[in-house]
């Protein structure tokens, strides 16, 4: 799925534009997510893992997203560099839950704060409602109360918990709330 290319201001005056991905993304997408996991430890790939990740593999997820009915990748870009990505797919190939897509999003750590994630979410709302969507849902660590903030203030409400969902490479495990909302 392509969705048409923006342009916004954000908070500090500086454009970004928010694009689809494409598989020629490919090689500078794996470098946010290396960067991202390595800054961040709510990624549901660790450091170890993102760096295993080969740019044959990449091209190919995004080659899906290209073409897919139900499914988008969005890229937040700012002086020409790709600081964030969000995208949503269907959960599942049966047709009982084509109405319902799940959310993913990253921003690269110094681009946090600035509206770049709400940007992209909302986007991707937006486009998924097009798409014939009557629920967007995703999964987040407890923890990781600042995304939590920002979902609710989009509208997204938790509906499930997962108790240690989460098991990382040291053994540590946490805890993810289920959220969704209606389109």
């Amino acid at each position: 799925m392509q969705y048409p290319e923006k342009k916004i201001t954000l908070r500090d005056g500086r454009i970004c534009t928010i694009r689809s991905a494409t598989a020629d993304d490919a090689e500078e997408l794996l470098e946010l997510l290396n960067l991202v996991s390595r800054q961040s430890s709510y990624l549901l790939y660790d450091a170890s893992e993102a760096a295993t990740i080969s740019l044959k593999r990449e091209r190919t997820f995004l080659e899906r997203y290209e073409k897919a009915e139900h499914s988008l990748m969005l890229l937040a870009i700012i002086d020409g560099w790709i600081v964030g990505s969000c995208s949503f797919t269907v959960p599942g190939s049966a047709r009982m839950v084509r109405h319902r897509r799940e959310l993913s999003v990253m921003v690269q750590e110094e681009y946090r704060s600035f509206g770049i994630g709400r940007e992209l979410i909302l986007t991707s709302l937006e486009a998924a409602r097009e798409s014939g969507a009557a629920w967007m849902e995703l999964e987040v660590f407890a923890e990781n109360t600042q995304a939590v903030a920002l979902y609710e203030s989009l509208g997204f409400t938790q509906y499930g918990y997962r108790r240690e969902g989460i098991k990382r490479q040291n053994g540590q495990t946490g805890d993810e709330l289920l959220m969704n909302m209606k389109l």
